[in-house]
């Protein structure tokens, strides 16, 4: 019972986040309530000084997707590569890197289950990445994410493909796959 209160007060702290510049299938209120879900993972939630709060906070979901055949769910987001983000060379630091494709993975997860009714919450349990080229300060990178599978069932498995792209010209920075688990809180 104790979690359960615990994650309900969590959930309280939501932000709305405004939704109407967000491209994609989905209906308006959709959109509203997953890029608030999102904006609430990505900036720590009710963590003040959560682990890269500031790059959650410049991240932008740009387009939410669903499709039937077969089912998947696909969450687009953007953000400007800042010296914050970057290593020792002026490239994007591979942490960063994980943390965006871990956030955009499990934000599938969460999209499609928001969709089709079951609890899309969860926790990453695997992190396969390939880097393929720097991305420096300045240029803007788009992470592309896409359900490969997932068992409904409580617990049930969950896996997701991403690509990080610089956007203007499309160049393959960062490319991976996350598994995941629910973990057990309901939303």
């Amino acid at each position: 019972m104790a979690d359960a209160a615990r994650l309900q007060k969590l959930l309280s702290r939501i932000p709305q986040v405004d939704a109407s510049h967000v491209q994609g299938n989905l209906p308006t209120a959709d959109k509203q309530v997953i890029a608030s879900i999102f904006r609430f993972f990505i900036t720590g939630g009710a963590t003040p000084s959560a682990f890269a709060r500031s790059v959650g906070e410049r991240s932008e979901v740009v387009e939410m997707n669903i499709f039937e055949n077969p089912e998947r769910a696909e969450v687009v987001l953007e953000v400007e590569v800042t010296q914050d983000m970057c290593n020792a060379f002026g490239t994007l630091h591979g942490a960063c890197g994980a943390f965006l494709l871990d956030h955009a993975t499990l934000g599938t997860f969460v999209l499609l289950g928001r969709v089709k009714a079951f609890d899309g919450v969860g926790m990453t349990t695997t992190m396969n990445l390939h880097w393929h080229t720097p991305a420096t300060a300045g240029e803007v990178i788009t992470i592309r994410a896409s359900t490969l599978f997932v068992d409904r069932r409580q617990r049930g498995a969950r896996v997701a493909r991403c690509e990080i792209r610089e956007k203007t010209t499309g160049r393959l920075v960062v490319s991976g796959t996350t598994g995941g688990a629910n973990s057990g809180g309901k939303l």
